[in-house]
């Protein structure tokens, strides 16, 4: 990820950037901006494989239909929407560490743009993962439907 994020910054905003390696600590890939001699550090929670994570789970849980001609294409549908789902959220990603790293580029207060800018993507990508599982597979929402009534009765019976 950090060299694909060192080749696009060189082509759209003309940063002079560099990957270095520092095999002693946790996270090894670091990005280098000599202009203002900046290191950006690539975490694990920064790749958002913690989220994609949850969305895989969501993808996979989804129970299918039980009408006949629903059901015959849903392991189709669920690949389509885990193989979409990744490539929007690679480069939804991407795009995110470039404007990160752009902002505190032209001077903006880091702690302002990391945790502006995550809040907002994290949104943002909510909502895309929303509209595409509403385009690929509503069974997802129709789970919802069912499931709350099921869960809302268990709790009253165990109130009982």
């Amino acid at each position: 990820m950090a060299r694909q994020i060192v080749f696009l910054l060189k082509i759209f905003l003309n940063i002079d950037s560099r990957i270095q390696y520092q095999s002693e600590v946790i996270y090894p890939w670091v990005i280098y901006i000599p202009r203002n001699e900046n290191t950006f550090r690539i975490s694990l929670e920064c790749t958002g494989v913690h989220v994609f994570s949850i969305f895989i789970g969501v993808i996979i849980c989804t129970p299918h239909s039980k009408d006949l001609i629903t059901r015959e294409d849903i392991s189709w549908r669920k690949m389509k929407t885990f193989i979409f789902s990744l490539l929007i959220f690679y480069i939804f990603n991407l795009l995110r560490i470039i404007l990160l790293i752009y902002l505190d580029y032209i001077g903006m207060p880091w702690v302002i743009i990391h945790n502006l800018i995550n809040d907002l993507s994290g949104i943002v990508a909510a909502v895309i993962f929303f509209i595409i599982l509403y385009k690929l597979m509503p069974e997802f929402f129709l789970s919802i439907y069912y499931i709350y009534p099921a869960i809302r009765a268990k709790i009253e019976k165990a109130k009982k």
